[in-house]
């Protein structure tokens, strides 16, 4: 179960975003191929795949590339048509978007 739980993690940090940019560390390309991939399974995950999903709804999608974004939003159709569960994650992330923010440069 170890080497199971490291993968999961590795995946995870896949879609994890840089600290000091915000942006993911992965190039979108990448990150595609794994929004199509999980889209086929989203059925299957579980209570203990909260952690990946939670991290996937909270990328900054907005800045990132057209194709990106098509998949992104195509995966999070999916995800609360497949996982109604996580309708109110996916609706606070949407909020979140429309709270101003001021971003210093």
């Amino acid at each position: 179960m170890q080497g199971h739980s490291k993968d999961f993690d590795d995946l995870v940090d896949q879609f994890s975003s840089n600290k000091s940019t915000l942006a993911p560390t992965v190039p979108s390309l990448q990150l595609r191929t794994w929004l199509s991939a999980l889209s086929h399974v989203l059925s299957r995950l579980e209570r203990r795949h909260a952690p990946l999903v939670e991290v996937i709804v909270r990328l900054p999608w907005s800045p990132m590339d057209a194709a990106f974004v098509k998949s992104y939003i195509v995966f999070v159709g999916m995800l609360i048509s497949a996982r109604p569960e996580y309708l109110s994650l996916v609706l606070n992330r949407i909020a979140m978007g429309f709270t101003y923010r001021e971003f210093v440069l």
